[in-house]
């Protein structure tokens, strides 16, 4: 339920991500990213939402093992691309498809070991019968969900205030 209700949302999404396919070639001029980054950014920020859903699942349901192990893997392989700039003309080319791929990978397991074992899972727990919808517009929920956020801004705004205003070496 809670599955069909996100990829819902996401579906409501897609006006947005062509949107920004769009607006490719302003991002450069905005964040002084290259338009390679560009490219690979924002099919990477939608695969996150996906994948961090399923991450999400895991550990509500208590399988935190599972999590970590799916999570060391796609650490390793976002390692493995540092191996590959030698053998790329777009030195950073080799990067972006591995942070792709441990996506990709983080979320099929994720989904994979989540759908195996979903029926020992219910047969554990209650499933509690909150409306979804009540749960997100909660009060705490909108709280925390904007804090997260805040703190999220602030640790990144140095990143973006260097990439923006210093030359690429500089940065």
């Amino acid at each position: 339920q809670i599955e069909q209700f996100f990829l819902l949302q996401l579906k409501r999404l897609f006006p947005f991500l062509i949107i920004s396919f769009v607006l490719i070639p302003i991002i450069p001029r905005i964040t002084n990213l290259s338009v390679t980054t560009s490219v690979i950014i924002i099919p990477y920020i939608f695969l996150t939402l996906i994948t961090l859903l399923y991450s999400a699942l895991l550990q509500s349901v208590k399988l935190f093992t599972i999590y970590s192990v799916i999570g060391v893997v796609g650490v390793i392989v976002k390692l493995l691309g540092v191996l590959t700039v030698p053998f790329f003309t777009i030195k950073l080319l080799g990067v972006f498809i591995f942070l792709l791929l441990s996506l990709l990978i983080t979320f099929y397991l994720s989904r994979l070991y989540l759908y195996k074992n979903i029926e020992l899972i219910s047969q554990k727990n209650e499933i509690l019968s909150k409306r979804i919808r009540t749960i997100l517009l909660s009060r705490e929920f909108l709280i925390t969900l904007f804090s997260l956020l805040a703190i999220t801004a602030f640790n990144n705004i140095d990143i973006i205030f260097v990439k923006k205003f210093f030359t690429y070496a500089d940065a």
